[in-house]
């Protein structure tokens, strides 16, 4: 398995992602970059980075399912579907973005 790693700042400078695009469907680890119902708070990045970050994973491919880290602040869909295993698909958390 092999996973390439994508560079998206917003959440912190440095922040990255793995995406598995060989997996069927494909993978997206993307930490506090995208939640199910909005995105990471903005710790070191700016808006426009984060911005330029949701319009990168936007470009994967629909199918992809997307597992994200943990919102300490609150509950969100993405981490309750992700502690049962039942994670959205990329193209419905992207719909919900604001």
């Amino acid at each position: 398995m092999s996973f390439g790693i994508l560079d998206v700042p917003g959440h912190t400078a440095g922040h990255i992602a793995y995406f598995a695009e060989a997996l069927d469907p494909p993978v997206l680890f993307c930490g506090d970059t995208l939640f199910a119902c909005g995105c990471g708070r903005l710790f070191e990045g700016t808006p426009a980075q984060m911005l330029a970050s949701l319009d990168r994973l936007s470009e994967l491919p629909p199918a992809t399912r997307v597992y994200c880290a943990t919102n300490t602040r609150r509950p969100t869909s993405a981490s309750r579907s992700r502690s049962s295993l039942r994670t959205p698909t990329f193209s419905n958390a992207l719909a919900m973005r604001p």
